[in-house]
């Protein structure tokens, strides 16, 4: 079914081809998950990602195609491929083709990425069929938007981090370090004290 396959990027946990669909008679790009069962989290994250892309339907969130796997036997499940549309480009091309966009883009886009969290967030499916309403990611999703959107208004990223520690340290220096209030909801010990041993000097202006 899949012929033409150039292979095209990979991360962490995936690697992604783009492929020529000889039923639909379209371009996809079909994502190959990496150890999708190698424990019972990544188990539960292959599960969660495949139930998810099946249940969207929202002309601003990407659909799932097709999975399959080249085993066939549950206890032999090895190897998982998600097929969805290709996208001939994304934001992160754009910004570094046009670099800064104009305000009416950035509106276009962003209304665009509001609509798809706002679906994302009203209803959540649930196994067996059931829904119910999910909040508990929004603050998240909300600021990560929040610094797409700054990012295309300045034309490059708010906080240039190249991990966790020094995104933080870039935050902190922008915004300065979180109140004891917020601090005492961080449950992770080593990561609280490392925020507060952080020095970062007058916080600075975005630019």
């Amino acid at each position: 079914r899949y012929t033409d396959l150039t292979y095209h990027g990979s991360g962490a946990f995936s690697s992604v081809a783009k492929a020529m669909d000889t039923v639909l008679q379209r371009r996809v790009a079909i994502k190959k998950l990496s150890k999708p069962f190698y424990d019972p989290e990544y188990a539960k994250r292959t599960y969660r990602e495949m139930y998810m892309l099946a249940y969207m339907d929202h002309p601003n969130i990407i659909c799932l195609i097709d999975v399959y796997s080249p085993q066939l036997g549950h206890g032999d499940l090895r190897e998982v491929y998600l097929v969805t549309p290709w996208m001939d480009a994304d934001l992160k091309s754009v910004l570094k083709q046009y670099n800064k966009l104009s305000e009416e883009h950035v509106r276009f886009f962003a209304y665009q990425m509001l609509l798809a969290i706002r679906y994302l967030h009203s209803v959540v499916p649930q196994p067996g069929g059931a829904v119910e309403l999910e909040h508990y990611g929004l603050p998240v999703d909300m600021w990560a938007a929040g610094c797409v959107i700054g990012e295309m208004l300045l034309g490059k990223p708010l906080f240039p981090g190249e991990d966790a520690p020094s995104l933080i340290l870039f935050m902190c220096r922008r915004l300065g370090k979180p109140s004891e209030e917020m601090m005492a909801k961080i449950q992770s010990p080593s990561a609280a004290q490392f925020i507060r041993d952080l020095e970062v000097g007058e916080v600075a202006a975005f630019e």
